[in-house]
Order: structure tokens, then C-alpha cells, then sequence
């Protein structure tokens, strides 16, 4: 939990711009040591596209998309959904995952835009079976490998004829659902973003001794109701300056675990419920950065950023945390060639 990007539901064919800010002196992402990736999604041009392709593969590998895009006066949209399975390479390890997406923007004059977007991803993951030779389970028609639930918490299963096996999956299902506003100044853009992410996980173990035989249903929520916010200004030209600035916030919720059915005779130690924590983690920061273009050949970046944050761990330490900062940051970039800028840089953490 605690993330908002469901890498695998990415497309190549939604993706307009990717934009990587080296090292750690941007001020506006905050923590962060190696660097930023940002992804910009494709906004509908406004003519009419269709897009249909399928793929088979090796391991009963499919994959199969659609897509469409048009528009209507000032409102355009991109409708999206594909579907994918495969039965793996190593043992147990099959996947099928279904994408929906809904992009509706509304042109509300020649320089703002209002977009509202929703996606919903649906995914079943067979965990990986421990395939050893010297196991009386294992199955010459698989490769040699180790286990994988990618799945938590740990369960404590006995081992031996006490274990999981083949049909153990998951079962997720994703909401993601975000809007966002853009204007276009004479020298600057203002922009304004809000997302909500809801997350739903059933977790089915069978026995490795007989696969009908269910020995745990877990049911859990991995993000509920974890929601973020920006509004900031890019690009806001003044000579060889370009200035940025905004505020975030961020709230990371995540559900709690229900049992709902167990063989306890399976398990060292028995799993057990927890409880929701709604209000887990809260982050509210604001911060002003300006890059100066000192020289053909040299920039100069200064940010500062302020963070305040609030971690609720009472069902875990026992205590709750409370920080707050001031982080400044500064960067002498030499650029002798485009592709290989020279960054000597100072930040705080």
C-alpha cells in the first residue's frame, strides 16, 4: 500500500511525455535521492481514433485492446479497456488482469482545461509453488524455483503436507479516479490536481495435498481511502528565470484484514484480523524553486520546500509521529552537452 501507480495497468499508448529530473534538488518532490520520472498522459487531440490489437504467445499468453477517441464541441474523451492472461513460466505462477479507463476533458476556453478520468483494474495472480526436486510435490514439467505469495502479511503455514499449493491466487480489484484543471497564462500555468485510490484484495490459499480443499480466505484493503492534492505554477517566465511553486497534500489510508475462513491445523502460528487505519499517514507540503539560466552553459537551481507530517501508529510503535521541516536545496548544472549535464548539488532531507 501507499503508492498511487498501478505500473502494470500502464500503457505505452497513453503515454504522451516522459520528463526525468536528476538527483535530489527538485524541491517540489521532496524526498527523493536519485531522481523523478514523470509520465505525461496523452489529452485527446479531438479526431476520431480507434485502436484494436491482439497478441498470442508462448505459455497461453493473450492480449487484446480497444480503444477510442473523438470529441463533441468542447468535450473530448478516450475510452480504453484490454484484457490479458498468461499461464506463466514457473509453476502456479498464472496471471489475467482486466483494464477499464474513461478520460473526459472539457475545453472551457482556448487556454483551460478541466479533465475528469476514472479507471478501474481488475487482476488474478497464481502464486509462485516452491518447484524443489527433493520435495515429494514437485513437478518435472515446471523449472526448479522458490515461492512467492507476493502477498503479505507473512501466514506461518506448518510446511511439509501443511502447506499451500497449486490454485493459491489472488484477487485484486483498483479504483483510481482523478481530476484535473490547467491554465495558460501569458508567462505562467497554473494547475490543479486531485486523485482518490481504492484498493480491494482476496487472498485464497488451497493445500497442497488436495486443491479443493480451501485452508485460508483473507480479505483485505491495501489502500482505502488515500487520496492526494496539488495546485501549483509552472514555467513562470521572468527574464532567465523560470520560478515554480505550489502546495500538496496527501493522506494514505489503508483497510484492515479480515479472516474469513481458516484451517488452523495448517498454521504455526494462526493469522489473525486487524484493524482499519484510515487515517495512517498525513504529508502537507508547499514549496517555491527557480532555475536561472546563468549562462549558455551553466544553470543554477534554487528550491525550498516545507513538509508537514503525521504518522498514526498506534496499532503498531504504540505512538504516533510528528515532524515538521524546512528542506533547502541548491544545484550548479554544467552543460557541456545536452545529454550529459554536470550536477553539483546540496539539499536537505
Amino acid at each position: 500500500g501507499g503508492y498511487h501507480v498501478d505500473w502494470e495497468s500502464l500503457s505505452l499508448e497513453d503515454i504522451e511525455r516522459i520528463q526525468i529530473i536528476r538527483g535530489g534538488h527538485s524541491a517540489r518532490f521532496g524526498n527523493v535521492l536519485g531522481g523523478v520520472v514523470i509520465l505525461q498522459t496523452k489529452k485527446p487531440s479531438g479526431k476520431l481514433w480507434n485502436l484494436a490489437r491482439a497478441s498470442i504467445s508462448s505459455f497461453n499468453t493473450q492480449n487484446y485492446q480497444l480503444a477510442h477517441s473523438w470529441s463533441f464541441g468542447p468535450v473530448y474523451w478516450n475510452l480504453a479497456g484490454s484484457y490479458y492472461q498468461t499461464d506463466g513460466y514457473l509453476r502456479n505462477n498464472d496471471h489475467l488482469r482486466k483494464n477499464y479507463q474513461l478520460d473526459l476533458l472539457f475545453k472551457l476556453s482556448s487556454s483551460t482545461w478541466l479533465g475528469l478520468h476514472g479507471k478501474y483494474t481488475e487482476s488474478k495472480t497464481g502464486f509462485i509453488m516452491a518447484n524443489d526436486p527433493n520435495s515429494s510435490y514437485y513437478n518435472p514439467s515446471y523449472p526448479e524455483s522458490l515461492e512467492d505469495v507476493l502477498a503479505g502479511p507473512y501466514v506461518a503455514f506448518k510446511g511439509g503436507d501443511y502447506y499451500w499449493g497449486e490454485r493459491s491466487h489472488w484477487l485484486d480489484k483498483r479504483q483510481f479516479y482523478w481530476l484535473d484543471f490547467e491554465h495558460q497564462f501569458s508567462s505562467l500555468k497554473l494547475k490543479a490536481s486531485f486523485s482518490w485510490n481504492w484498493q480491494d484484495r482476496w487472498e485464497y490459499f488451497y493445500a497442497i495435498t488436495d486443491q479443493d480443499h480451501l485452508v485460508l480466505e483473507r480479505y483485505s484493503q491495501p489502500e482505502k481511502n488515500t487520496w492526494s492534492g496539488w495546485m501549483g505554477v509552472e514555467e513562470h517566465k521572468i527574464g532567465k528565470h523560470s520560478l515554480g511553486y505550489g502546495i500538496q497534500a496527501m493522506h494514505f489510508g489503508y483497510g484492515g484484514i479480515e479472516i474469513k475462513q481458516a484451517d488452523y491445523s495448517y498454521f504455526w502460528r494462526p493469522p489473525f484480523d486487524s484493524p482499519d487505519r484510515e487515517d495512517a499517514q498525513r504529508l502537507y507540503s508547499g514549496y517555491v524553486e527557480d532555475t536561472w539560466q546563468a549562462l549558455d552553459w551553466l544553470k543554477l537551481y534554487m528550491g525550498l520546500r516545507y513538509d508537514d507530517f503525521y504518522g498514526n501508529y498506534d496499532d503498531v510503535s504504540g505512538e504516533n509521529l510528528a515532524l515538521n521541516a524546512w528542506s533547502p536545496k541548491l544545484s550548479l548544472i554544467h552543460i557541456s552537452e545536452p545529454t550529459r549535464p554536470l550536477y553539483i548539488s546540496y539539499a536537505v532531507f
